[in-house]
């Protein structure tokens, strides 16, 4: 039997020393896994807070566009409305010639109907109206006295009536 106490003597050793390196081995892989989860932890934990820094940041600047873009289209709408005029001078020149020419039409009536008195005569086979230039003053008889007139003064007043009443509420 001692031949024996050497060999359950080493064997005990073997066994000793086998569980003593299962034992001890599960540690250190479990300790290289926690601190690869608290690495990649700490790396989510700086990209959520480089996400809420981002999404501040985008905000802002996105509220910055839209205020920027909203200033764009406001000086481009007044840069159209300072090209876009009305008329050009020569236009506005020709209305007011021509409405000067209908004011003094309706006021003067007779003498444009005596003016165009031998156009009408042509173009009527010799009818016309009576001369004007015999009757009073800023009136027209058409056809009779009795069937209907126009008084030139009549138009005259309301033109300045109309006018006044324009120009006091715009002021």
């Amino acid at each position: 039997m001692s031949s024996n106490r050497p060999v359950a003597t080493a064997l005990c050793a073997a066994v000793a020393a086998l569980c003593t390196l299962l034992v001890a081995s599960p540690a250190a892989p479990a300790r290289d896994l926690q601190s690869k989860l608290e690495a990649k932890q700490a790396k989510l934990d700086k990209a959520r807070e480089r996400k809420d820094v981002l999404t501040t940041t985008i905000a802002r600047d996105g509220r910055r566009i839209d205020r920027l873009t909203a200033e764009v289209a406001g000086i481009r709408a007044r840069e159209a409305a300072v090209r876009a005029r009305e008329v050009d001078r020569f236009s506005l020149g020709a209305m007011f010639a021509f409405a000067g020419l209908c004011v003094f039409a309706g006021i003067f009536p007779g003498l444009i109907i005596d003016l165009l008195a031998p156009v009408v005569m042509v173009l009527t086979d010799g009818a016309r109206l009576p001369v004007q230039t015999t009757i009073a003053w800023l009136t027209i008889v058409p056809l009779s006295a009795g069937r209907s007139s126009y008084n030139g003064l009549l138009v005259l007043l309301f033109i300045a009536f109309s006018a006044g009443a324009a120009f006091s509420e715009s002021t």
